[in-house]
């Protein structure tokens, strides 16, 4: 073992030599002899520390070995792996679409220049058209699984009817966040040309509904921004004409292909026409709207004309 104590040799004194002969041979040589060095080693009771020791280090190597194994478990790999990391709270759609990113510099002059976005642009019929199918919520199947890992009930959540859509017993039906987030930033967009929208109070007829909607985008745009919260740092120029400075917001971001998220929303979604012309399954779990959606519904069929039963104009 490897505490055994080593033996060690040594030749005999000469005193303790046996009388030999005066001729040279090989029966002549001094015969070594056993010495033991008991006094040269460490008590009894060290060699129980150092085998402690030995024990508790090789528990704690075998304990590392499993936190570094559920850590290779439970870290995402392969596709999208770093944005799997960071991003929302579960995220299906990057279990199918590889999503590249790359550095851009956001254009954030105060005066649009010469080539201005489409986002920057006035109202016209092409900034329209964008502006229309990026707040188009367009619909995905997913599947239960996914449901329970977005933290959902499948029993509430609403699923494709087989016999109407045809796409099986497992297909829930989900749309992907951002485009609600363009949604609510076309509608404040709007506010900004409100006779071109026409978004005059006097030509809006649920005037309260209205309200309510765009304080919802307002939070909704606060609430992500602030969950996001992007820390890139832009930097100040002194200005001629300016007493402060001046901030440059053009600033480099490192941007997820939105174009890659865009064309494939476009074809896992289900058909727009056909998703219009649906109509609820008999029997179908419904969830019970806020008493504040009662009494607005309430209120606003009231104004219709159609009495204060909300229930019976398709919001049942």
């Amino acid at each position: 073992m490897w505490f055994s104590r080593p033996q060690r040799y040594q030749a005999l004194d000469e005193e303790e030599k046996p009388l030999q002969q005066d001729n040279s041979s090989s029966d002549s040589l001094p015969t070594p002899r056993r010495v033991s060095f008991q006094d040269d080693f460490l008590p009894r009771r060290y060699w129980r520390y150092l085998i402690c020791l030995s024990i508790i280090n090789f528990l704690i190597l075998v304990t590392s070995c499993v936190l570094l194994l559920s850590w290779f478990i439970n870290a995402p790999h392969g596709r999208n792996a770093l944005l799997k990391a960071t991003d929302s709270f579960i995220a299906p759609v990057l279990d199918k679409l590889t999503i590249s990113t790359s550095v851009k510099m956001m254009n954030a002059t105060l005066y649009p220049g010469p080539n201005p976005s489409l986002a920057r642009q006035k109202p016209n019929p092409e900034v329209d058209a964008w502006w229309d199918e990026l707040e188009l919520l367009r619909t995905i199947p997913i599947t239960k699984a996914q449901v329970l890992k977005l933290g959902k009930d499948p029993e509430i959540v609403a699923k494709f009817d087989d016999e109407y859509w045809g796409l099986g017993d497992d297909a829930y039906m989900a749309q992907v966040d951002v485009f609600h987030q363009m949604h609510c930033l076309n509608q404040l967009r709007k506010l900004i040309y409100p006779t071109y929208y026409n978004y005059t109070q006097n030509d809006i007829h649920h005037a309260e509904l209205w309200y309510v909607h765009l304080n919802h985008c307002v939070d909704v745009l606060a609430q992500n921004l602030m969950c996001t919260g992007n820390t890139d740092l832009y930097t100040l120029n002194w200005m001629e004409t300016q007493g402060y400075p001046f901030p440059d917001f053009n600033i480099n971001h490192q941007c997820r292909d939105f174009d890659a998220l865009l064309e494939w929303r476009k074809k896992e979604s289900v058909d727009l026409d056909k998703w219009v012309a649906q109509k609820k399954p008999e029997g179908a779990k419904q969830v019970e709207p806020s008493e504040g959606i009662k009494q607005l519904l309430s209120a606003e069929h009231e104004k219709a004309g159609w009495g204060s039963d909300w229930h019976s104009h398709g919001h049942g």
